[in-house]
């Protein structure tokens, strides 16, 4: 039996709808993270020492 879970959260209840949304939401995050990362630490570090 499925139940319905209401939430004042618009990315959970997309989670909860559409899993491969959610999974899609994820990864974006993931990647966009990863990439600022990297992007902070090459301005942080010497030339030799960069990622990339």
């Amino acid at each position: 039996m499925l139940r319905i879970k209401f939430t004042r959260n618009l990315g959970a209840f997309v989670g909860r709808a559409i899993p491969g949304v959610g999974w899609v939401l994820l990864a974006t995050d993931v990647s966009t993270i990863l990439f600022r990362s990297v992007l902070l630490y090459n301005n942080m570090v010497r030339p030799e020492d960069r990622l990339r």
